[in-house]
């Protein structure tokens, strides 16, 4: 649990480093520490994004964007980020990016500095956009997903020359963390760059190592503050419900009584929801026309001149799908009544080849993923680098409601329970640092009205 001097430090930032460089043919030619003109910085990370990306505002009165290798920033430099949220829990973030483009804001009345935006890619993006893997696999998709990384991207010459350790500017190697698959094939990447190939493997990837194949286990390729990762969403979901309680992971989103003279009132004001952005519902529209709630893939197979129909049915499959809430978000009644399996998708294939399971990919682990957005939450708190995409947290909604005043009882609302971190955006100025979580929910935790 936080002490009182640690909460006092929720949303405060300490900005350690801001470098930038360009490198040549013979490793860096010049760099310059450019943190007294960052003026802010916005870094996002995504579960469904292939990298890290941060945009730095720029307040520049000594011409390093027209200077600076003597013509300026192209698009071609590398910026060293190093920051860390104070105290004893802060998580460090220490990030090396491609500057890859330039985007000019314009100038103060003097003309005497210049404003402007420097956007970026964590480094590796810059090894895969400048990569082809052309090249047949054998085995689990994440035994190649490792195969691609290790090779295309850690072992790439051009990283191993240039992205080492300088005097003043330090490349740090990333890291892949996986989860092992099951289903085996022979496959060939047809001329994608690397982060793009495992993106493919991670599409047709279904089935974790230890678990029965399911078509709900859908697999994602991502990266955060802490790395690369290719995961299994199922078992991100079970995994974060079976880490809690755990306060460091629980939101509320009620009064509290503000931190007042290094004070709080014996509640997390770190875990208090500063602003509630956005709160999206299902879309049974959207739902009906996709096939969500019941749909038939037609797999034809080409060789053997036969066809073969699967109707997946929302609510018969329910319950061998994993769910951060208890109960549909729909009634099982609507989709009786309404529902139909008219929604289908056709697929030809070669039956001499081995199983890819691609009737459940798209059968049921589209309809998986499409459930997965039909709620989504966006919220703002003190700025906090401990929270990445892939997390479960509990998040404690009230009824909004003038009815019931009790607060125990409105905290008890359907959008309460366990939400998928999507996407963790940090904002950072010279006056504050706060930190927006958007979340994912395919459930509700509990029906608490009445019939």
């Amino acid at each position: 649990m936080a002490t009182s001097n640690e909460l006092m430090k929720a949303g405060v930032l300490d900005l350690q480093e801001v470098t930038l460089c360009v490198l040549g043919k013979d490793g860096m030619k010049s760099f310059v520490p450019i943190m007294d003109q960052v003026s802010s910085f916005i870094l996002t990370q995504s579960l469904f994004e292939q990298s890290v990306v941060c945009q730095f505002e720029i307040i520049d009165s000594v011409g390093h964007a027209t200077r600076f290798n003597k013509s300026g920033y192209q698009g071609q430099e590398f910026i060293s980020l190093k920051c860390k949220k104070p105290g004893e829990d802060g998580k460090q973030i220490d990030l090396q990016f491609w500057a890859y483009s330039i985007d000019e804001a314009g100038t103060n009345a003097k003309n005497d500095t210049a404003s402007y935006s420097i956007l970026c890619a964590t480094k590796e993006k810059l090894i895969s956009t400048y990569s082809e893997v052309n090249q047949s696999y054998s085995g689990t998709y994440s035994s190649a997903a490792k195969s691609i990384f290790d090779n295309y991207i850690n072992q790439d010459s051009r990283k191993k020359k240039f992205f080492k350790k300088y005097d003043g500017f330090t490349f740090r190697e990333r890291k892949l963390d996986l989860h092992e698959s099951i289903v085996e094939n022979q496959f060939i990447i047809p001329g994608k760059q690397p982060f793009d190939a495992i993106q493919m493997c991670a599409r047709r990837c279904i089935g974790r190592k230890g678990s029965n194949v399911k078509a709900s286990n859908i697999f994602i390729f991502y990266e955060t503050v802490d790395g690369y990762n290719f995961h299994c969403i199922d078992d991100l979901i079970k995994d974060g419900i079976a880490g809690h309680p755990n306060p460091d992971l629980t939101f509320e989103y009620e009064p509290m009584r503000d931190k007042k003279d290094g004070e709080v009132s014996g509640k997390r004001f770190d875990r208090k929801i500063r602003d509630l952005i956005s709160l999206k519902t299902s879309d049974t529209l959207m739902n009906g026309n996709g096939g969500v709630f019941q749909n038939t893939v037609l797999s034809i197979d080409t060789v053997g001149k036969t066809y073969k129909k699967q109707i997946f049915d929302y609510n018969t499959q329910f319950d061998n799908l994993t769910h951060l809430g208890n109960k549909p978000l729909v009634d099982n009644e609507y989709i009786e009544n309404f529902a139909q399996p008219n929604y289908e998708h056709v697929y030809y294939k070669d039956s001499t080849k081995q199983n890819q399971y691609f009737e459940n990919v798209i059968g049921t682990g589209l309809p998986f993923i499409t459930h997965l957005h039909n709620l989504q939450l966006t919220f703002v708190i003190e700025g906090d680098t401990t929270i990445v995409p892939g997390m479960v947290l509990d998040i404690k909604l009230p009824e909004f409601s003038a009815i019931n005043s009790n607060p125990t009882e409105r905290l008890g609302s359907k959008y309460s329970g366990f939400w998928l971190v999507s996407t963790v955006t940090h904002e950072y100025t010279r006056d504050a640092f706060f930190t927006t979580i958007s979340c994912l929910k395919d459930s509700i935790s509990e029906a608490i009205g009445k019939k």
